[in-house]
């Protein structure tokens, strides 16, 4: 899943690092033969999470992952800025 969040943090977990302060769930559109996720985001139609042309995002994936004590991996984050 891809987790997004307006603000960064450090927590630390069992199955790697949150960076995000806060995150919500941004629901997966489709995943490659590769393992990316991939979401399209619309300004004129935003999720209920107040993306805004202009605003500052930070992303960051969970995934699972059954060879790791947690069962459960968390990304690098990346932090997105939407032109307006």
């Amino acid at each position: 899943m891809i987790l997004l969040a307006p603000t960064v943090a450090s927590t630390s977990l069992p199955g790697g690092r949150l960076c995000l302060g806060a995150p919500r769930r941004l629901t997966t559109t489709s995943t490659t033969a590769y393992g990316r996720l991939l979401h399209t985001v619309t300004l004129t139609a935003p999720p209920a999470t107040a993306i805004a042309a202009g605003s500052t995002w930070h992303f960051q994936a969970w995934f699972r992952d059954p060879g790791s004590a947690a069962g459960y991996a968390l990304s690098s984050a990346a932090r997105v800025t939407f032109r307006p």
